[in-house]
């Protein structure tokens, strides 16, 4: 009975995969791709979405043009409920894109053409690769608990996760506490129908895990990933919503927000999921949006924070997305349990307004909602036999928003609903539109009541700008990390099976759950069934599990070592560089003060030829000044030795004379009588006189004479002081140099 149930939901997966791509998987993968690289080039973003209606447009070739028929294509084969409005604006798009020709006899009707360019340039290796490695991934995990896929669906699967980054097909599954602790005797667990293996949660799992793989091992596939979520989102908002003029126009929108998102927000689920929800609400927060919680969802959230908390209080396993956290961090309790008691003062504090659901119960507000219309809503939203209570709650905040909106229930954009509820649960979004568009209360091109979290950051990051791929990368992230954290059934089965093994092995499994490699071990080996988990592979689970934290240690420790070991050889590296710049450096330092010492040498060689030349030149000219200066003292020297030599000579004539005279006198009065006897007389005295007065007179008259008239005549040619060079010889009438040899005359 269960393989019959597990063919027949795989029957049943296939049929609907089918539908949604055609068969068309790698071509969608490379168009969504495209719409990101386009917008990211050119910020044309109808430019971006044309490799996704080429495939739609070539199997009606010569066909008139139909927007309805479009609208309903691009809904079946990429699920986007694009609105006929948004075909009928693209016409002329399509047309110049060589997609659409106009009729030249009919005015304004188009046809398709029948050999359109191509319109893809985007390199298709990368998606090839990417799909080959997840079918190959998928294959080999699949066949651990029996399941069969093909290319097609796996691809198809992969596909329809990545556009809608929506993962999370078993998440609202109740989850089932397996751990009674340890019994005498093994006791067989039970299973139900809903721990049985299904196809989709499989898929769900496997694409969780191969995503992320990707993304932490980085590069060029993990890009690709992003960008093909990013795609999606541009085209998902585009021909759903449509792209608002600006942020302006949202000031005026109020958003009710889900219970799950608002619990990211406060971090009490997992850390992807508040990384997630911060930059949502960052989003939110720069477009001033107002925010809304409803007390019924208030009171959720207590529901949901007081499970797990209880649980943990009775011993037993929590659960939920807090369980979780609290397996991970026990501290993380603590906390809970504080937002618990101010719970409304909290979300106060980050500007939510706590609305009453009831006060939009009146009658004025129901004829736009009335209760069997909400009660008939409850029963679409999901199983009706699962989560009947979340399924009351969400049917009355739906019904409460489209009493909000009131008369603006045909708003063609959402900023002209005036309300609108914002969730991360794809299935209340999808299941409550399908539902309102059969019942004719909106039509398809209509703003829905109720639109995604994804759709919604997509709109606003439209709106006020920011990093759509950053955005898309951490909502992929916080998804898939969503669902490879095991839930309760899962953990507290494997652990119930390993406490009545042995216990030790018990507290070492629930010490590793703590570890989210551990986690993702478990879903990788379990794929999330329950099921899966037996009393005799539970050793071998808890084996993988520690390897694989094992593994991973050793994985990171190799990657530091292999890290520390390039840094060491960087430093090396940088160091000998720095050492041979420095060694040349220096080499260039020394040459070049070689050089200028060369240069200066020779400067200076030159400055001391240069002084050297003006030395012997004013040598030279002081030897000449020198020696004219004492030649010209030599000369005054001269004259005045002539001076005084012509003193000399004039004493003697006045001797001379003064001895005729005398002579002549003793002649003239001498007595003529004794005239002979007297002459005689004169003689004798003359020549007795001859030898007596000249001595006399020259040494004792021309000897002064000769000095006082030379140093006379030297102190008036001013050469008194050098005097005392020279040899004077008053006698001789002569003044020789002492140094020299010869006389000077």
């Amino acid at each position: 009975m269960q393989n019959n149930r597990v063919h027949a939901r795989e029957k049943k997966v296939d049929n609907a995969t089918a539908r949604v791509v055609r068969n068309n998987t790698r071509r969608e993968l490379i168009a969504f791709a495209f719409v990101e690289e386009s917008y990211s080039k050119t910020g044309d973003i109808v430019g971006g979405l044309i490799p996704l209606f080429a495939p739609l447009l070539a199997n009606k070739a010569n066909r008139r043009f139909n927007a309805e028929e479009f609208a309903r294509d691009v809904q079946s084969a990429y699920d986007i409920p694009m609105s006929p409005l948004v075909a009928e604006g693209l016409v002329e798009r399509l047309a110049e894109a060589g997609l659409l020709k106009m009729e030249a006899s009919e005015p304004h009707t188009y046809r398709v053409v029948a050999n359109p360019p191509d319109a893809n340039v985007l390199d298709e290796g990368g998606v090839d690769t990417l799909l080959t490695d997840f079918c190959a991934y998928a294959e080999i995990a699949l066949g651990r608990v029996e399941l069969t896929a093909n290319h097609e669906m796996l691809q198809a699967s992969f596909l329809r996760r990545l556009t809608t980054a929506h993962f999370l097909t078993f998440v609202d599954r109740r989850e089932k506490n397996y751990f009674k602790g340890s019994t005498l005797s093994l006791r067989k667990v039970e299973d139900d129908d809903q721990d049985a293996i299904q196809l989709e949660q499989a898929l769900d799992v496997l694409c969780a895990e191969f995503a992320l793989q990707k993304i932490d091992d980085g590069g060029a596939e993990a890009e690709l990933l992003v960008r093909l979520v990013s795609g999606a989102l541009i085209a998902e908002v585009v021909l759903t919503l449509q792209t608002p003029s600006s942020a302006d126009v949202l000031r005026s929108l109020t958003a009710v927000l889900d219970g799950p998102l608002v619990l990211d927000l406060l971090d009490l689920s997992t850390p992807e999921l508040k990384e997630y929800a911060d930059n949502l609400f960052e989003l939110i927060r720069k477009a001033e949006v107002h925010c809304v919680v409803f007390k019924h969802t208030l009171e959720e959230m207590r529901g949901t924070l007081q499970g797990p908390l209880k649980a943990l209080q009775r011993g037993d396993e929590p659960f939920g997305p807090l369980g979780n956290r609290i397996r991970v961090d026990s501290q993380h309790a603590a906390y809970a349990r504080a937002i618990l008691d101010g719970l409304e003062q909290k979300l106060t504090e980050l500007n939510f307004e706590i609305v009453d659901a009831d006060v939009m119960a009146a009658d004025e507000r129901v004829q736009f909602c009335d209760a069997p219309t909400e009660e008939s809503l409850r029963n679409n939203i999901g199983p009706v036999m699962l989560n009947l209570e979340r399924r009351i709650r969400d049917a009355r905040s739906i019904a409460t928003i489209l009493r909000l909106r009131g008369k603006a229930q045909s708003a063609g954009a959402i900023a002209d609903t005036g309300s609108i509820m914002v969730t991360r649960n794809d299935a209340v979004a999808s299941g409550s539109q399908a539902f309102l568009e059969f019942r004719k209360m909106i039509k398809r091109d209509e703003v829905p009541p109720v639109i995604t979290d994804r759709r919604f950051a997509g709109y606003l990051w439209f709106a006020v700008g920011g990093s759509i791929g950053a955005l898309s990368r951490k909502k992929l992230i916080a998804n898939c990390t969503y669902v490879m954290t095991p839930r309760t059934d899962v953990v507290s089965k494997a652990r119930q099976y390993l406490c009545e093994l042995d216990p030790k092995k018990a507290e070492i499994f629930v010490s590793l759950m703590s570890d989210q490699r551990a986690q993702r071990s478990l879903m990788r080996s379990t794929l999330g069934f329950p099921s899966a988990i037996r009393a005799e592979n539970a050793e071998q689970l808890l084996e993988e599990v520690r390897l694989s934290v094992g593994s991973e240690v050793q994985a990171r420790a190799d990657a530091e070592k292999a890290e520390l070991l390039v840094i060491h050889e960087a430093k090396i590296a940088a160091i000998e560089k720095e050492r041979l710049s420095e060694k040349q450096n220096s080499e260039q330092a020394i040459l070049q003060l070689q050089e200028d010492f060369a240069r200066e040498t020779q400067v200076s060689a030159h400055q001391m030829q240069q002084r050297d030349e003006k030395v012997d030149a004013l040598v030279g000219r002081l030897t000449d000044l020198e020696e004219q200066a004492n030649y010209d003292v030599d000369q005054r020297i001269q004259r005045a030795v002539r001076r005084a030599n012509q003193a000399i000579k004039a004493l003697k004539i006045c001797f001379l004379v003064c001895y005729i005279l005398l002579a002549g006198s003793v002649y003239w009065y001498s007595p003529s009588q004794h005239l002979i006897s007297t002459l005689m007389a004169t003689l004798v005295v003359a020549i007795a006189a001859f030898w007596v007065v000249p001595q006399f007179i020259f040494e004792k008259i021309s000897r002064p004479l000769w000095t006082y008239v030379f140093d006379s005549y030297c102190r008036d040619l001013g050469v008194a002081d050098h005097t005392q060079k020279y040899d004077i010889r008053a006698l001789e009438g002569s003044a020789v140099f002492k140094s020299e040899v010869g006389r000077i005359e």
